[in-house]
C-alpha cells in the first residue's frame, strides 16, 4: 500500500546545466565511451546528497505511471539496481519495458512498471548533477576496453573547465588530467588543431586551371634572394649542351624570364628537344620553356636558400565556385593584406584558408567552418611564417603526387629536406584521491569507487 500525497504534482522536463564559471574539481560518474562521459562536479557533492535521500523518504508518495504515456526526454522517478530511487529521464519507449537514464550519474538501466513514478515538479527545478561531457578535437579508438579507463580513475578527482556546450547539449571539457588518462589507455588520439594564427604574405603566382596558388611568406628573405640571383648571374658561367642534358630533374640552375634572371629547377630534360628545357622559378612557382643554351650554373651558396614559394589550395570551397573563387584571386592579388591559415599540408601542397583585406575567400565561396575535416597529424602554426618547400609542377609527378597524396596520412607542417630561411641568413638578418558521490550499484564506476 502506498500512500499518495494528494498535493502531487509531476514535473515533466528538468532545467538545463549552466555553463560553470569558474575552474572546479570533478570526479567520474559514468562512461559511455572514451569521448563520451559523465562528471560531477565536488562542489555540489552535499547537495546531491540531501537529495537523494529526500527521495528515497518520499518516493512512495509518487504516484505509478502508465509506460504508454512516457515520452522520451520525459522526467520521471526510476528505481536502481541499488533499490534506491534517483531522478531520471527516459530515453527509449516501449509497450512493457522502457529505458531511463538517471541524470544525477549518467549510468542508464532498464524499468517496468513497477520500477518507475513520476516525480514531483519541485524535484525537477535542480538541474542535473551530472555533467555529459566530451573533449574537442579528439577521435576515438575501436573496442575501446572501458574497465581500463575506469580503474585508472577509481578514487581520483580531477580539474576542469567548461566554456561551451555543443548543439546536441554535451559540455566540451578541457581537463588536462583526464584527458592524459585516455591517452596513456590509448582511448583516443589527438586531432590536429586549426589555429586562429594567420600568416601574412603575397600572391606570387596563380595557376587557376589547376586551381592552385604560390605564396611567399618571408619577404625580407625572398628580397635578399632575388638580389643574390641578380649579383651572381653576371659571373655566373653558362652551361655548355651537354652539361644541360646531363642536369637531373630539380637540379638547380639559374634561367632566364623576360631578360631577368631567377632560381629555377629543372623539371623535365627531354632528349627529344634538342633546344629546349622545362623549368620551375623556385621562388615564385611559376613554370616556362626555356632555352638550354640560356642556363646558368647556380652556386652552393645560392642553392642553399629554401624555395621562396609555397604551393596552396583553397581549403573547402564548393566545386562549383571554384573557378569563380580563383577568378577573385587574380583580381586581388595585388593586395597588400593578404593572409593565409593553414588547415593541413600534403607532401608539398598547403590546404589554406585565405584572408583578403581580412575577409575570408573560402566562406565568400562556400566554404562552412563547421564543417571542417580533420586527419592525422600535428599541424599547427608556429609564430615565424611557415618554411618554403620544393614544388614539382611535372603533369605527371603531379597525377602520381596526387595518387600518393590520398593513401598517406596528413603531414606536419616541416621541411626536413630543405634548410630554413633561419639556418641559412646570418644572424643579424634572421590529482590527489578522494570519495566520490553515492551512486546506483548499477552503474558500472560503482564498483571502483568512482
Amino acid at each position: 500500500f502506498c500512500k499518495i500525497s494528494l498535493n502531487f504534482e509531476a514535473g515533466d522536463h528538468f532545467i538545463e546545466n549552466e555553463i560553470p564559471k569558474e575552474i572546479f574539481k570533478y570526479v567520474i560518474s559514468h562512461i559511455e565511451t572514451a569521448n563520451d562521459f559523465f562528471i560531477q562536479i565536488l562542489s555540489k557533492g552535499d547537495e546531491l546528497s540531501k537529495l537523494s535521500e529526500i527521495l528515497q523518504n518520499q518516493y512512495e508518495q509518487a504516484p505509478a505511471t502508465n509506460l504508454s504515456t512516457l515520452k522520451i526526454g520525459q522526467a520521471c522517478l526510476a528505481k536502481s539496481s541499488d533499490d534506491c530511487w534517483y531522478r531520471a529521464i527516459v530515453i527509449l519507449t516501449g509497450l512493457n519495458k522502457l529505458k531511463v537514464r538517471f541524470i544525477d550519474f549518467g549510468d542508464t538501466t532498464e524499468v517496468n512498471s513497477k520500477t518507475i513514478r513520476q516525480l514531483e515538479k519541485k524535484h525537477c527545478l535542480a538541474a542535473p548533477y551530472a555533467y555529459e561531457c566530451k573533449f574537442a578535437n579528439v577521435q576515438t579508438f575501436d573496442n575501446v576496453n572501458n574497465e581500463n579507463i575506469i580503474k585508472k580513475c577509481a578514487g581520483k578527482e580531477f580539474e576542469g573547465k567548461i566554456n561551451t556546450k555543443t548543439s546536441d547539449n554535451k559540455f566540451i571539457l578541457e581537463s588536462n588530467d583526464f584527458l592524459q588518462i585516455l591517452l596513456e589507455t590509448n582511448a583516443i588520439k589527438l586531432k590536429p588543431k586549426i589555429t586562429s594564427k594567420r600568416i601574412h604574405c603575397f600572391i606570387a603566382h596563380v595557376e587557376p586551371d589547376q586551381h592552385e596558388f604560390f605564396i611567399q611568406d618571408d619577404k625580407e628573405t625572398a628580397d635578399k634572394v632575388a638580389e643574390l640571383v641578380t649579383n651572381e648571374e653576371p659571373n655566373a658561367s653558362t652551361l655548355t649542351i651537354d652539361e644541360v642534358k646531363q642536369l637531373l630533374p630539380n637540379t638547380m640552375v639559374i634561367a632566364m624570364y623576360e631578360n631577368e634572371p631567377y632560381r629555377a629547377i629543372i623539371q623535365s630534360n627531354d632528349d627529344k628537344d634538342d633546344d629546349n628545357i622545362n623549368v620551375c622559378y623556385v621562388d615564385y612557382g611559376n613554370t616556362n620553356l626555356c632555352s638550354k643554351t640560356s642556363l646558368k650554373n647556380c652556386s652552393e651558396q645560392l642553392s642553399s636558400y629554401p624555395y621562396q614559394s609555397k604551393r596552396c589550395r583553397l581549403y573547402g570551397i564548393k566545386s562549383n565556385e571554384i573557378d569563380n573563387a580563383f577568378q577573385h584571386l587574380a583580381n586581388n592579388s595585388d593586395s597588400e593584406n593578404i593572409e593565409i591559415s593553414i588547415v593541413n599540408k600534403k607532401n608539398s601542397l598547403f590546404n589554406v584558408l585565405l584572408y583578403i583585406d581580412d575577409k575570408c575567400v573560402n566562406e565568400k565561396f562556400g566554404y562552412d567552418p563547421d564543417l571542417i575535416e580533420y586527419n592525422d597529424g600535428n599541424v599547427e602554426i608556429d609564430d615565424q611564417p611557415s618554411t618554403p618547400i620544393a614544388t614539382t609542377i611535372i603533369k605527371e609527378e603531379e597525377e602520381e603526387e596526387e595518387e600518393e597524396e590520398e593513401k598517406e596520412q596528413e603531414q606536419p607542417i616541416s621541411v626536413d629536406e630543405k634548410q630554413t630561411n633561419d639556418d641559412v641568413l646570418p644572424q643579424n638578418e634572421s590529482s590527489s584521491d578522494t570519495p566520490a558521490f553515492t551512486q546506483p550499484e548499477n552503474n558500472e564506476l560503482i564498483t571502483e569507487g568512482i
